[in-house]
C-alpha cells in the first residue's frame, strides 16, 4: 500500500463529510468531528479589515454552562481554559472561542480552532471528576502547550511487573513523570517508590519525576520519603519540570 492513500482517503473523508453554510455575515463549516453532547462542530468564519476571524460562535462554552460546567465562577476551570488557550493560540471573547488571522492562515486557524473546541469540551469529564485527575490533565495541558512530543499513560516493565507511568518524554535519557495527587499521599508515594525501584532493576538511564499539587495536604514524612527515590516539582513552580527533562 502506498502511504500517500492515508492522506489522499482522509482528506476526501473530511470534504465528504463536511457541509458550507452561509449565516447573515457567517461562512460555517460544518465538520465531521463532535463535540462531547453528540452535535457537530461548526466553524464560523467573517472578514472585517483584510483579517478574517475563525469562531465557534459562543457553542462550546454555552453548552458547557447548560449541562451546569461553569468556568467564570470556578477559578480553576478558568485557568484550565486558559491553558487550552495557550495550547492553540486560541482567546475567549465572551462566549466565543475565536482566532483572528490574514487569510494565507486560515487552513491552520481551523485546525487550532477545532483541537481548542475538542479539549474544552473534555472540561465536561472533569465536572465530576476526582481532584487529581482534574490536577492530571492540567499538567498534561502544560506539557502539550510546551509542544513537548510525549506518550501519556506508558506502561514500563519491572523486575517484577508491569508499571503505569503518567508521561514518559524520551530526550537524552528517558524522563518518567508521574502526577501525585489526592488522598491517601503517603500510599501513593509508597506505590511509586516501589514502581521506581523495581523499574531501575531492568533500566538504568532515567530521570524519575514527580508532580505534586500545592492544594494537598503534605506531611513531611511523605515528602521526606519521596525525595529519596525522585526529583519533585510543586506547580506553582511549574516551569521548572521543564528545567528537569533532559
Amino acid at each position: 500500500m502506498k502511504c500517500e492513500i492515508l492522506l489522499d482517503s482522509y482528506l476526501r473523508a473530511v470534504a465528504n463529510n463536511s457541509e458550507i453554510r452561509r449565516i447573515q455575515d457567517n461562512c460555517v463549516l460544518i465538520t465531521p468531528y463532535l463535540h462531547s453532547h453528540g452535535v457537530y462542530i461548526s466553524v464560523f468564519a467573517n472578514e472585517s479589515d483584510n483579517k478574517i476571524k475563525v469562531h465557534d460562535n459562543g457553542e462550546t462554552l454555552q453548552s458547557l454552562f447548560l449541562r451546569g460546567v461553569k468556568i467564570v465562577d470556578n477559578s480553576h476551570r478558568e485557568e484550565l481554559l486558559k491553558d487550552i488557550c495557550r495550547t492553540y493560540n486560541v482567546e475567549v471573547n465572551g462566549w466565543t472561542i475565536q482566532k483572528i488571522i490574514e487569510v494565507d492562515y486560515l487552513g491552520e486557524a481551523i485546525i487550532d480552532l477545532i483541537n481548542a473546541v475538542k479539549s474544552a469540551n473534555d472540561l465536561i469529564y472533569l465536572h465530576q471528576a476526582s481532584s487529581s485527575n482534574v490536577f492530571r490533565f492540567e499538567v498534561e495541558m502544560f506539557l502539550k502547550g510546551k509542544n513537548l512530543s510525549y506518550t501519556p499513560n506508558k506502561k514500563i516493565n519491572g523486575r517484577t511487573t508491569e508499571h503505569r507511568i503518567d508521561f514518559h518524554y524520551k530526550k537524552e535519557k528517558d524522563n518518567f513523570i508521574n502526577v501525585i495527587s489526592g488522598s491517601d499521599l503517603q500510599t501513593k508515594v509508597i506505590k511509586s517508590g516501589f514502581s521506581y525501584y523495581d523499574i531501575k532493576e531492568n533500566h538504568t538511564n532515567f530521570a524519575w519525576i514527580s508532580v505534586l499539587n500545592p492544594e494537598d495536604k503534605w506531611t513531611a514524612h511523605s515528602l521526606e520519603i519521596l525525595n529519596q527515590f525522585s526529583q519533585t516539582v510543586t506547580w506553582q513552580n511549574k516551569d521548572s519540570l521543564i528545567n528537569l527533562l533532559n
